[in-house]
């Protein structure tokens, strides 16, 4: 399944609801996004697929076409993005908001890295997101 574009008001509900601002201009998986504090992802999922890591380990990819078309992997592997994922339970065709927060310090070796996602159902139902939390805090 191809993606499709985001209209401008989708991409506007988006932007206002991850407030940032973004421009709007299986075999093997497309590249893995790779995101930086601040970069977001957006467009249109286009599914889940399974890959075998290089260590024989199935992982669960989401796989997301931009609005320029080109397609990426998304790869859930930090918890708080695979939470985000989950919650907002995408699905073919919906559009797609995926915002990297600032690292946060847990006081372990490694930082946790936040994340928020905003889903539109392709069907124009209302996004699906934590508004009222930046990085799954209540």
């Amino acid at each position: 399944m191809t993606g499709h574009k985001v209209s401008a008001a989708t991409a506007a509900r988006l932007r206002a609801l991850l407030k940032v601002d973004v421009s709007e201009e299986v075999e093997p998986p497309p590249p893995a996004w790779k995101p930086e504090p601040g970069d977001v992802l957006l467009g249109s999922f286009i599914g889940w697929v399974t890959v075998t890591t290089r260590f024989e380990k199935k992982r669960q990819i989401a796989l997301v076409q931009d609005t320029s078309g080109a397609r990426y992997s998304v790869w859930c592997s930090p918890k708080m993005l695979r939470s985000e994922m989950k919650k907002a339970d995408p699905r073919p065709g919906d559009s797609i908001a995926i915002k990297r927060l600032e690292d946060r310090d847990v006081g372990k070796a490694n930082p946790l890295k936040q994340f928020k996602v905003a889903v539109e159902r392709n069907n124009g139902s209302p996004l699906r997101a934590d508004e009222e939390s930046e990085g799954g805090a209540r």
